[in-house]
């Protein structure tokens, strides 16, 4: 029955802030569909950022009217670029994801120099062709994607470079049709911080040679407030224990631990405001007391708060109480709960005597389901507790310390 129970439990819990990402989501695109030919810039479309998204910049003077470094047919494209040009977008808001992912298609037609070295005409470095795809963090300085292909060939400069033209191997004239790297995805991942900046530099040494670049696209995975780590309801006698574990938090102002009794889930109480720890990569190990608990099944969920108000719910966990029929605790010091379970009417008669048989008269409330008396004006030594009425009395014998 248990399992049962807990089986169609299972249905309906609202499994919200146990994993870290809710999986990769864009955070921003170009695919430069739509521009007009000759685009240098694009138009803004970010309000919090009043940056152009790019813009092309470099050595566009050394380009003719015969050659670009703009917008053609849905790519940017880079044909006989002499000199080092660039593309460079604003500054992208990457707070709140994690598992940052750079990617962009690269591809190259003609036959692009590559690094040579020999006593030939292409011991001239200037016809050296090459992508460059560099990225920082947080405004610090620019990295480089290196040799993305891992083919450096003869030449151990190409290491210095994202992607170059002929590897060489085949022969040491570079205006022999060696291979080119044709096509590729190129990849950066495990990105992290506030910011990222991304620029292409490029150069290519002929007219018919055409680099064109597509498809750039930052993704990341979005991190939740709080990674849940663990979340465990106990039934300890008349109590319930929780206790849950946070593998990190982000901006956690506090949780709020929240009640339903088995009749009615859709109703929850708020029993206690726990304070988060903020900002932490730490396991954290929280815990909560229930001391009044309902008969029966209660269910216990996590309501996360942060700082700005956005919340998360934690899974609903549940525990089955079969409360202690006797009153408690026994030997007692400053109180004794009597159970409603334990009573013969209600409203409760509940009745403190000592040994010689006198009434000891002591402060009374009722919370839910019991009754709580005050026993802190009471002396130690040995009592007699009678719950009920005139047709049916119950006696305890009561331990004070």
């Amino acid at each position: 029955m248990e399992m049962l129970r807990r089986g169609l439990l299972m249905s309906v819990l609202m499994l919200i802030f146990w994993d870290s990402s809710t999986g990769q989501v864009t955070i921003w695109l170009d695919d430069f569909d739509g521009y007009p030919d000759g685009t240098t810039s694009a138009s803004n479309n970010n309000v919090a950022n009043p940056d152009p998204d790019w813009v092309t910049g470099g050595c566009v003077a050394c380009i003719d009217t015969a050659d670009w470094w703009e917008i053609r047919s849905g790519t940017l494209e880079a044909r006989d670029v002499n000199e080092v040009v660039f593309f460079q977008t604003e500054e992208i808001d990457i707070s709140g994801f994690s598992n940052i992912r750079l990617s962009l298609d690269i591809s190259e037609s003609g036959d692009h120099e590559g690094p040579y070295f020999g006593l030939d005409a292409c011991a001239d470095q200037t016809n050296e062709d090459y992508v460059n795809v560099l990225y920082r963090i947080d405004g610090g300085s620019w990295n480089l994607v290196k040799n993305f292909l891992n083919w450096c060939g003869l030449y151990d400069s190409c290491g210095s470079h994202t992607l170059y033209g002929d590897d060489g191997i085949n022969s040491g004239d570079c205006r022999d049709n060696d291979t080119d790297w044709g096509s590729a995805l190129v990849v950066q991942t495990g990105l992290m911080g506030n910011t990222l900046d991304l620029r292409l530099e490029t150069i290519n040494s002929s007219d018919t040679e055409l680099i064109r670049f597509d498809n750039l696209k930052i993704e990341g995975s979005i991190l939740l407030p709080v990674t849940l780590r663990s979340f465990k309801v106990t039934a300890r006698g008349n109590r319930v224990q929780l206790d849950w574990q946070t593998a990190s938090e982000t901006n956690n102002d506090y949780f709020q631990v929240e009640r339903a009794a088995s009749f009615n889930q859709s109703i929850w109480e708020t029993l206690a405001t726990i304070p988060g720890a903020g900002i932490s990569n730490d396991l954290l190990s929280y815990s909560y007391e229930d001391l009044n608990p309902y008969p029966g099944i209660v269910y216990y969920r996590l309501k996360q708060v942060d700082f700005d108000g956005g919340f998360t719910y934690s899974s609903i966990e549940s525990v089955v109480m079969e409360l202690i029929k006797a009153p408690y605790p026994n030997p007692a010091r400053e109180h004794l709960i009597v159970p409603f379970a334990e009573l013969s009417n209600i409203p409760p008669d509940i009745r403190l005597f000592d040994i010689s048989a006198k009434e000891i008269l002591v402060p009374q409330r009722q919370e839910r389901s019991q009754i709580r008396l005050d026993l802190t004006t009471v002396s130690a030594g040995t009592y007699i507790v009678i719950s009920g009425g005139n047709t049916l009395n119950k006696h305890y014998v009561l331990i004070i310390r």
